[in-house]
């Protein structure tokens, strides 16, 4: 926020400036501005640290810190000034948006996620996730679940189906076709679906 100075402020910083470390000007102004504030504040009144100032801190003409000397603040903690104390987060507090794990929202793409753990990116599609603790894995590569009865928001086991990426093109395709033509490619994927199902039934049990 913008700080309007005070006359009597303004003859303080000219005053003491050049001889004083932040913390001293900090309190010299009654801890109203930040230290960020005033070095602002005498670059613009194009204000300098004295020579004895700059070789007792080691700071060069360049403004950098001259290898192996000592800072003002080392040693010194942080106290933070204005609100900011009051706005932090407190240890433990959650923010206003958390979850808890298990709680289910709408993706922007209007599918189901369910968050699986505490942190960032940890919302996972529901229906992938039903499909995993189904099946023990997640689909393969080239491999899409569908929703048997079209409905996103249906994420019951029973309602989803396992097609290759290539099939899901041609059924999002199907779409255009007339009536009758699409009724038969939707058989034909479902019976193929339901020979590869046996087969591999036959392969688990030889």
């Amino acid at each position: 926020m913008k700080h309007n100075w005070s006359p009597q402020q303004m003859a303080l910083l000219k005053s003491l400036y050049s001889g004083s470390t932040p913390d001293e000007l900090c309190a010299a102004l009654d801890n109203q501005l930040s230290a960020r504030q005033i070095g602002y504040k005498a670059k613009k009144l194009g204000l300098r640290k004295s020579a004895e100032y700059m070789n007792k801190y080691g700071i060069a003409e360049n403004g950098t810190r001259v290898a192996g000397s000592v800072s003002w603040n080392k040693g010194k903690k942080f106290n933070a000034l204005g609100r900011s104390v009051e706005t932090q987060f407190k240890k433990g507090t959650k923010p206003p948006n958390w979850r808890p794990v298990g709680s289910t929202r709408i993706s922007k793409d209007g599918y189901i996620e369910i968050k699986i753990a505490e942190g960032m990116h940890k919302w996972r599609l529901l229906h992938r996730e039903n499909w995993k603790k189904h099946h023990g894995q997640y689909p393969k590569s080239g491999q899409a679940i569908i929703f048997i009865d079209g409905n996103k928001h249906n994420c019951n086991i029973s309602n989803l189906a396992l097609i290759t990426r290539q099939e899901l093109m041609l059924k999002n395709s199907v779409h255009n076709l007339p009536a009758p033509l699409k009724q038969v490619i939707q058989l034909t994927g479902a019976l193929r679906r339901r020979v590869n199902e046996r087969s591999k039934q036959r392969r688990q049990t030889a």
